[in-house]
């Protein structure tokens, strides 16, 4: 089994584990759960979360843990996208529609081997995963390899154990099979 992880600035229980800013608290996750490298997915890392996710810190910080960290640029959404996401309250389909570009889809068909993923977390500042394209790229993958196992770290559950704030399943499904329709030759 391959496992993929999503993981944002904020995480643990309720957003109250490392708040972007415990080391000492994010790397044991990290390690426990088998996470080998992490993805930066943001278009602006520095600054953006506090001084812990800054770039710099956190490459010297994966190198103290074993953790290989890549800025991925090439995986951010763009500018504009992001800020109509924001600014209009956009929906995971609309969102998905805006942000996956020819040159987003060709960075993602790049990964030819699941067991390239195996390991991979990938890292955004939004909170939200049901509006954070960070849960566009793990879609993608798990679309595109049945085989990975999705893992989102650091999300609040309920205690039924279901994810608070989760995408609505019907949004959830139009979003894959849109998803299929890019992989679709």
């Amino acid at each position: 089994m391959v496992n993929l992880f999503t993981v944002s600035k904020n995480g643990g229980n309720n957003g109250k584990l490392w708040n972007g800013s415990h080391p000492e608290k994010f790397f044991p996750l990290m390690h426990k759960e088998g996470v080998k490298e992490i993805w930066d997915v943001r278009r602006s890392p520095n600054g953006q979360c506090g001084s812990f996710f800054d770039t710099a810190i956190m490459t010297w910080g994966c190198g103290h843990e074993n953790i290989k960290f890549v800025w991925r640029l090439d995986l951010a959404p763009q500018r504009e996208v992001f800020s109509a996401c924001n600014d209009q309250n956009w929906d995971l389909l609309t969102y998905a529609r805006a942000y996956f570009t020819p040159e987003i889809v060709s960075a993602l068909n790049k990964i030819e081997d699941p067991s390239q993923l195996d390991g991979v977390a990938i890292l955004c500042a939004e909170q939200a995963l049901y509006n954070c394209h960070r849960l566009l790229i793990a879609e993608y993958f798990r679309l595109k390899f049945p085989q990975i196992a999705v893992r989102h770290l650091g999300l609040a559950y309920d205690r039924y154990g279901n994810e608070k704030n989760a995408v609505p399943r019907a949004v959830l499904e139009d979003t894959r099979t849109f998803i299929r329709q890019l992989q679709t030759p």
